[in-house]
């Protein structure tokens, strides 16, 4: 039986993780602060669901950690799968400035102690950073932390703005009357996720707003490395910026507009600004965090 665990289940990335190892076979264990969120994801699952175990876990409560641990060995006995999750934690960390200082070997075991598992993963994961640039191993101190200049967060930002727009492009000229609704209502569900002011939520609605726009180009590769490189956007700092909530709803529905039209140069540029507001935003906060002083 292979196990996997997934934080931050219930919504984006690890929401489309956990229903995609249902479907390869795995039994999945779904981690997230709300339980309400892990168990939309069990039911988008469908019958598959049954495979699945939700645990509510606050991530920086060491107790809860250790609770979601008891309940998964409880259940499943083991995990299998879980460096993929803490090298998509480090991601995030680095880019977003948490992850400021280095990461020394004595830090293997204290991060496998408060995840319950052994060193295995927490080192499989730095190696897949390592081997991505995110992280180097220097003698005598471990594993350090690549600094991220400006040069390197616009080149993320300009490969993403390059496939999006190539995307969009097809997306405008290829969308449905049907599709557009459903645009329109995933974009409600944004609106009301950012007048509830939960990040999670907030964070869960915009991506699956994309998603499903990214669909109608039925061009699912290009849309799979868009995936990929997505890994790099800390979307817990837009989504908890009610601003940057209430402009992203705004955006969509001049998009959608556009759309209604299938001008395919309003569509793109709409979505090549998506991207410019993104990077600016996320250059100021590392600014303010002092990473380039």
């Amino acid at each position: 039986m292979k196990v996997a665990m997934v934080t931050g289940a219930g919504s984006g990335i690890g929401r489309a993780a956990s229903l995609a190892l249902l479907k390869t076979g795995y039994r999945v264990v779904l981690a997230g602060r709300r339980l309400e969120a892990l168990q939309q994801t069990v039911a988008q699952a469908g019958p598959l669901g049954e495979n699945a175990l939700a645990v509510a876990t606050d991530a920086s409560n060491a107790a809860s950690v250790e609770a979601l641990f008891v309940a998964t060995r409880k259940t499943y006995g083991r995990v299998c799968v879980l460096a993929r999750t803490v090298a998509q934690a480090g991601y995030r960390a680095v880019v977003d400035g948490t992850f400021l200082q280095r990461w020394q070997r004595e830090m293997f075991r204290e991060t496998a102690a408060a995840l319950g598992v052994s060193i295995t993963p927490v080192r499989e994961a730095l190696r897949t950073l390592r081997g991505e640039g995110m992280v180097q191993l220097e003698p005598h101190r471990g594993h350090v932390v690549v600094p991220l200049s400006r040069g390197d967060i616009e080149d993320i930002f300009w490969l993403q703005a390059t496939i999006a727009k190539e995307l969009a492009a097809t997306a405008a000229e290829r969308i449905t009357d049907a599709q557009i609704e459903e645009l329109e209502r995933l974009n409600e569900s944004l609106a009301a996720a950012v007048d509830r002011g939960d990040p999670e939520e907030v964070v869960a609605a915009e991506f699956a707003f994309h998603r499903a726009f990214n669909r109608v180009t039925g061009r699912i590769k290009l849309a799979w490395f868009l995936l990929h490189v997505a890994r790099y956007l800390p979307g817990q700092i837009y989504a908890s910026d009610a601003a940057w909530g209430a402009a992203a709803v705004a955006g969509h529905r001049e998009l959608i507009e556009a759309l209604h039209r299938h001008d395919v140069d309003t569509v793109v540029r709409l979505t090549s600004g998506e991207f410019t507001d993104a990077a600016q935003r996320l250059v100021t906060r590392l600014d303010e965090i002092g990473l380039w002083s």
